[in-house]
């Protein structure tokens, strides 16, 4: 098993570290590390995540090391950027998520569920299962009327949902595009 940080742990130090504007402290990288989202998944599960995203996560139990090892080899390097979307189509009716973004304009959100497993002898496991489904949206840069920033709208089908300055002033959370 492997313990896979969702979004990847280098995104979020990458983002962090843009969005203060100086270079994070030992003590910042390890408490944003110790908050950080992850689970634990097969090996193999693990690894074609690495594959599919284009770049390894460092290593968490050694996170102070590695983030200035990375940023000594060039921080630009990495594509993605932890980015918060309001999500419209695929079942999705403004929800708020967040997740690894390049800017291309296309999210591709993959679809997975734990599943409780029963071996032969009766005993009953969670397990991750990824499924073979993966939505793809249309992100566009929205300047909203409500406060002039510029926030990602990720839709099925690269229309705007009716009343979309209400919806970004309802998701009070939502957090403005880094890009």
């Amino acid at each position: 098993m492997t313990i896979v940080f969702i979004p990847a742990l280098i995104a979020i130090l990458v983002a962090k570290e843009r969005e203060t504007g100086r270079a994070l402290t030992q003590q910042e990288v390890e408490s944003i590390r110790d908050e950080a989202t992850a689970i634990n998944l097969p090996d193999d599960v693990a690894e074609s995540m690495a594959v599919e995203r284009g770049y390894a996560d460092i290593d968490h139990e050694n996170v102070w090391r590695e983030w200035l090892n990375f940023k000594s080899l060039n921080v630009e390097e990495i594509k993605m950027v932890v980015c918060e979307f309001l999500l419209f189509g695929h079942g999705r009716d403004g929800d708020l998520r967040i997740w690894e973004y390049d800017n291309s304009g296309k999210l591709e959100i993959s679809s997975g569920t734990q599943l409780l497993a029963s071996g032969p002898d009766g005993d009953s496991q969670p397990c991750y299962q990824a499924l073979d489904k993966t939505d793809t949206y249309i992100v566009t840069a929205y300047k909203s009327k409500n406060d002039g920033l510029t926030y990602l709208i990720a839709t099925e089908d690269g229309i705007l949902p009716y009343r979309i300055d209400d919806r970004i002033r309802a998701a009070a959370n939502l957090k403005p595009s880094p890009f």
